[in-house]
């Protein structure tokens, strides 16, 4: 007879929690999250605390809106860390649905790795949430720590022997730009492969790595390379993507400019690096190349 009381009171109990877990995690949230000052304590070194038309780094943590939410996970990935958690407050009533909304935008959640360091960068974004309203971020990065210090080590040295004090910035990615195009190969036999099994570790040509370790890169691997390049001289940047094409917005001059050398490598014998695509304006952009160069201008606000 005891022991069933005893199960009686636990089902009643756990009845009691399931229809009042709204009421339940919204007092979990009031007396001990809300009191929490929740923040990213330790952001690595390629945080680059952006500030955009599209998304920005927050330091507040609490939702009231779809914007804040997507704000939220730009910073979780800009930070460079793991794994981040946060969570509905009990005045946000479509907290959960606007979550799954953001989830459901893979034109926005596809881009936000455009917005960050390339060594922040996310090869897989989990964000998954309960109904109690809590949500979970946790990143897989693309690049790893080894090739983190190969890249470094690879760029550091390519920079001590062609840049010059002196150099104006203009004069400085000119110099870069020149180099990695005359010693890297587009890699046309490997695009498609890359492109259909991007997730293999073996195809490295759209990163920064295949471009440094064996010289041959696609467009993502041009541009990776450029954007850590650029950041490390302390220039602003983001990149520009549309469905098969990827290159450098860069802040310069007051202004942003196109900067792509995927198509400013034109792999001539002895003539192998123009600059027609090297620092120009969106409207020369359009009159030169309108299709693969076509990008979602809601996405990327700075180029227009």
């Amino acid at each position: 007879m005891k022991k069933l009381a005893a199960w009686l009171l636990i089902v009643l109990i756990l009845t009691g929690i399931y229809i009042y877990r709204r009421d339940i995690s919204n007092y979990i949230y009031t007396e001990y999250v809300n009191n929490r000052n929740l923040k990213i304590s330790n952001p690595n070194e390629y945080t680059t605390n952006g500030n955009f038309s599209l998304v920005k780094v927050t330091n507040d943590f609490i939702p009231e809106d779809k914007q804040d939410i997507l704000n939220i996970i730009y910073t979780v990935i800009d930070s460079g860390i793991n794994e981040f958690i946060f969570y509905c407050p009990t005045n946000y009533n479509n907290c959960i649905t606007d979550v799954e909304n953001v989830i459901d935008d893979i034109d926005i959640v596809s881009v936000l790795n455009n917005y960050v360091h390339p060594f922040n960068s996310y090869n897989n974004l989990h964000i998954s949430y309960n109904d109690l309203g809590r949500i979970t971020v946790r990143i897989e990065k693309l690049y790893t720590e080894e090739e983190i210090i190969y890249i470094n080590d690879a760029i550091n040295q390519i920079s001590n022997s062609i840049i010059k004090n002196d150099m104006t910035d203009r004069e400085k990615i000119k110099a870069f730009h020149d180099y990695i195009i005359k010693y890297t190969t587009y890699d046309t036999f490997r695009a498609n492969q890359i492109r259909d099994n991007i997730d293999d570790p073996t195809n490295m040509s759209h990163k920064a790595t295949g471009l440094l370790l064996n010289k041959t890169a696609i467009c993502g691997g041009y541009t990776d390379t450029m954007s850590i390049f650029l950041s490390k001289i302390n220039i602003p940047n983001i990149k520009i993507s549309t469905d098969d094409h990827i290159w450098n917005l860069v802040y310069i001059d007051n202004n942003w400019y196109h900067l792509d050398l995927t198509w400013d490598d034109t792999g001539a014998e002895g003539n192998d690096t123009i600059h027609v695509f090297f620092l120009i304006t969106s409207k020369q952009l359009k009159t030169l190349d309108n299709a693969k160069h076509n990008y979602q201008k809601k996405l990327f606000s700075e180029a227009n």
